[in-house]
């Protein structure tokens, strides 16, 4: 036995104690016992580490070194979460120290500078900047955790003074297997500047990607931002990790060491032998059969095209659903801060889960029946529902975020309807109500158009997620995230514009509708359409759609399709009464 060899283990007795006693004690039942297991085994770590002068050279012993010492056992917990990769490397470094000591001289291999390895472990040089310390302290994080996992990870924080900075990343992108790009939108504006470390290592990884070598070498991880605003353009289309949310951190972790190593986490089965049935000699003259590789997209157009597929498409609307459902609880933790990373990860997540809903609503309110459209506002109630979970912590404000997904099916169907004149259907789904639990109310069933038909969150506090001054955050953010999907059928893009704020409108009668018998509760929300109608009115452009669509509500009465097909009661009266109220409420509280 070597020199350090009892002390390792020992420590790691202690270490497995602790874990022990924290996982396997029930929650009520966790006392002092567990605070001194962790006293023990922390103890004897640090005595270990300072006796070793090569690791009190480390910073992940300084990390160790200044961990708090006091607090009870649930306190104690998030200490050593917060110190645990760093005893981990630690450890590993003197398992090294030991292993070299215990094998004698060393091996005539040198390693490839700036790496300590040249074996089979994999190397990676990690790309990035300056945000912050915040931002840094992450990245070496990653650094750190990747090199516990295996892989010889470097960064230039931990360049040893008195090496030449243009020597270490020349080197290091061009001996590393991977290089990681830790994205950000000030990493992308320092890639785009005459000088600097950013800029010279993207002049390295851009000319590699030009002349084709090793294109796959390259792995973005987005930080803050988007992959567009946050990468160069010849990066920002690869595919790569969004790391944005720090509680899927672990479970990004895993697969970026598996991508390191090239070794899938799902392995697909081989492909079989063609089937007899589906051999080209026997498939003449035979029916059309869904094919399990169409996209849900290509099988709405053909469950559009003939009423005899009425049920099958009634199924697949219910699957999409429900799919897209269980999509958004993949991700329905909320005891999280709402920021602007969050809010973007969330946005991006949701409109994931329902963004083939919203293109099949466009083309169910262009080629569908009314009782097609109508389905959809099942599928919102579905999308807002959000089971209640005992013991479950929600931060107030970021609970909201559960409804995006709805929120954005919710105002595609409401475009779409006013697009293809389908206002029968759209004041069916508007006088809906939500069932509970919801993500609104746990205990109280709402008016959809109360659940769905205003913003969550106030201007300010949007601004503030968005880093920005906007008059009206919400409805930007609405336009920007929906109207891309109706670019097909658009001419022009002043087209989407109005049909957007024809709907914006509307939307907002509607909501002051369900309160039209309650003076004390009316409520007009409010939008881009209010500053889209003045710069109307002072270029005198009266021939606009926007324009047209709400003047031909006073010329055509009760034969203005909202009214003629049933909205606000079917009752041209009522409508210009809510009109009326409506700009007085516009002219109180409109930006």
């Amino acid at each position: 036995m070597s020199i350090y060899t009892k002390q390792i283990e020992e420590i790691e007795q202690l270490h497995k104690a602790y874990l022990d006693l924290r996982e396997n004690t029930p929650e009520f039942q966790r006392d002092g016992e567990e605070c001194k297991a962790y006293h023990a085994w922390y103890d004897a770590a640090y005595v270990f580490f300072s006796s070793v002068e090569v690791l009190r050279e480390s910073k992940d012993y300084s990390i160790f070194k200044k961990a708090p010492k006091d607090g009870n056992c649930f306190v104690l917990e998030h200490i050593y979460n917060s110190i645990s990769a760093s005893y981990k490397v630690l450890m590993k470094q003197a398992t090294e120290i030991e292993s070299v000591a215990a094998s004698g001289p060393k091996s005539n291999l040198l390693p490839t500078w700036p790496f300590e390895t040249n074996d089979i472990h994999r190397r990676v040089f990690i790309s990035y900047s300056w945000d912050s310390d915040a931002h840094m302290a992450w990245v070496l994080r990653l650094c750190q955790d990747l090199r516990v996992k295996g892989v010889d990870a470097i960064l230039d924080q931990a360049m040893r003074k008195g090496k030449d900075l243009i020597d270490f990343m020349d080197k290091g992108i061009e001996h590393a297997h991977r290089v990681l790009i830790i994205g950000t939108p000030n990493y992308k504006r320092k890639s785009e500047e005459e000088k600097g470390g950013v800029k010279y290592e993207q002049n390295i990884i851009k000319a590699s990607l030009l002349h084709g070598i090793g294109s796959d070498r390259y792995i973005p991880i987005l930080r803050e931002g988007d992959f567009p605003g946050s990468f160069p353009a010849i990066i920002s289309t690869k595919g790569g990790y969004d790391m944005r949310i720090d509680t899927d951190y672990q479970e990004h972790l895993t697969s970026l060491v598996h991508e390191i190593y090239d070794i899938p986490i799902i392995e697909l089965n081989p492909i079989g032998a063609i089937p007899d049935f589906a051999q080209p000699e026997t498939m003449e003259d035979k029916p059309v059969h869904v094919n399990e590789n169409d996209s849900y997209i290509t099988l709405v157009k053909r469950y559009l095209s003939s009423p005899e597929y009425n049920i099958s498409f009634s199924d697949l609307i219910t699957k999409m659903a429900n799919e897209a459902f269980q999509k958004i609880m993949e991700k329905a933790n909320y005891d999280i801060p709402l920021n602007r990373n969050v809010f973007a990860f969330y946005t991006d997540w949701h409109h994931e889960a329902v963004k083939d809903l919203m293109d099949a609503a466009i083309l169910t309110a262009q080629w569908g029946s009314t009782q097609q459209v109508e389905q959809f506002g099942q599928v919102l109630c579905k999308l807002s529902m959000k089971p209640f979970v005992d013991g479950a912590v929600e931060r107030v404000g970021s609970e909201l975020l559960h409804g995006i997904g709805a929120q954005l099916l919710f105002n595609a169907v409401g475009i779409a309807c006013v697009k293809f004149e389908k206002f029968g259907s759209l004041e069916k789904i508007l006088s809906l109500s939500i069932p509970t639990p919801h993500f609104r109310s746990v205990s109280y069933r709402e008016p959809l158009m109360q659940v769905l038909g205003e913003q969550y969150w106030s201007n300010s506090t949007l601004n503030q997620i968005f880093g920005a001054n906007f008059y009206y955050p919400w409805s930007m953010w609405l336009k920007d995230n929906v109207m891309p999907h109706f670019k097909p059928l658009a001419v022009a893009e002043s087209d989407l514009d109005s049909l957007y704020f024809i709907w914006e409108q509307l939307k907002s009668l509607a909501f002051g509708y369900i309160w039209r018998n309650k003076p004390e509760r009316q409520y007009f929300p409010t939008g881009l359409f209010l500053r889209y109608r003045i710069e109307l009115r002072r270029y005198i452009i009266s021939d606009e759609p926007y324009t047209a669509f709400y003047v031909n509500s006073e010329k055509l009465k009760g034969e203005w399709p909202p009214i003629k097909q049933g909205m606000f009661g079917g009752d041209y009266a009522q409508y210009q009464n809510l009109v009326k109220q409506a700009e007085e409420f516009y002219k109180s509280f409109a930006r």
